[in-house]
């Protein structure tokens, strides 16, 4: 192999100086290591980039569609207006007024995932496998560690939350809190609010995919 000469400076001379009296290789096959050529060195060896490892690719971690954790979000307004007025009747535009934290609605959705209803067994689905009869069950890797501030589960209902916020359909007030910026009055989105309903009182089930609702009206457009 023909010879190049290349201008190398002082401390670079002695880092080679001292690696070859380490190692006992030649200049050039110390530098066609350095960078990971896979040229014949004068010794006749031949030095090989080294094997890079292929990246790992992880498979998105298995959890319930988008719209069973929009659901039970939603769901909060209509469960809050009912403890509001407990058998009393119920002015048409409550659900406008009702102000929820996220506190709230987390402990909502994680009630619903461990237990299988919120607030009240009343709200609890029919169960087509009593071996697997809460979300939290059917995906055990994704609600682990549930309680904890970045929990899969944590980051899933965040993410759900914004969503329903960019929407229109949920509107921040003030820090940590949310109210309804559509789906009311109610007399207006009955159909939306039995989707709402329905979808919290789907039995758990692995693989189920919930479409996207689209809900539009006179005041507000928003999908789910």
């Amino acid at each position: 192999m023909p010879g190049t000469h290349i201008r190398i400076s002082e401390a670079a001379r002695n880092l080679l100086d001292e690696a070859r009296k380490q190692t006992g290789k030649s200049y050039i096959r110390l530098l066609d290591e350095a960078l990971c050529t896979n040229e014949e060195g004068e010794d006749g060896g031949v030095t090989s980039s080294p094997e890079v490892k292929p990246t790992k690719s992880y498979a998105p971690l298995p959890k319930p569609a988008p719209s069973v954790i929009d659901a039970q979000i939603l769901m909060c307004w209509e469960h809050q207006k009912d403890r509001i007025y407990r058998g009393r009747s119920k002015p048409s535009g409550v659900l406008e007024d009702i102000s929820l934290s996220r506190k709230e609605l987390l402990k909502a959705a994680r009630q619903k995932m461990n237990l299988g209803y919120y607030p009240r067994k009343a709200h609890a689905p029919v169960q087509l496998n009593a071996k697997q009869r809460t979300w939290g069950e059917i995906y055990p890797e994704w609600f682990k560690n549930h309680q904890r501030s970045r929990s899969q589960f944590q980051i899933y209902f965040d993410n759900r939350l914004t969503a329903l916020v960019k929407k229109g359909l949920l509107r921040r007030v003030e820090d940590g809190h949310y109210k309804l910026n559509a789906l009311y009055p109610e007399y207006r989105y009955k159909n939306a609010w039995a989707v709402i309903r329905g979808i919290t009182l789907l039995p758990p089930q692995e693989g189920l995919e919930i479409p996207h609702m689209v809900f539009s009206g006179q005041r507000d457009k928003g999908q789910l």
